[in-house]
């Protein structure tokens, strides 16, 4: 029963000859904790963080682009799928 589970945990087929549990035996993956500082789940899912490019140099920016980067903004498509595995978000 363990052997198929074996080849996706490490050194679970020897685990399993011993009668061990090869899930009990998987490493626990760990929050990325640099992106959950960053990103904050909405109660719906998706993924709320600030718009980039608001902390130096921006006085070279116009002030209709200065007030565009003052809203949240949301992360969609790929990222958002690698982000979520990052923090562990369902």
């Amino acid at each position: 029963m363990f052997t198929s589970l074996a080849r996706f945990v490490g050194g679970g087929a020897v685990r399993a000859a011993l009668g061990h549990s090869v899930a009990w035996f998987a490493t626990r993956l760990k929050t990325h904790k640099g992106m959950a500082k960053r990103v904050r789940v909405t109660g719906k899912g998706k993924l709320k963080c600030s718009a980039i490019g608001r902390r130096h140099r921006a006085q070279s920016n116009n002030g209709v682009k200065v007030q565009r980067l003052r809203k949240t903004d949301y992360i969609t498509g790929a990222d958002a799928k690698t982000i979520k595995g990052m923090i562990r978000a369902r």
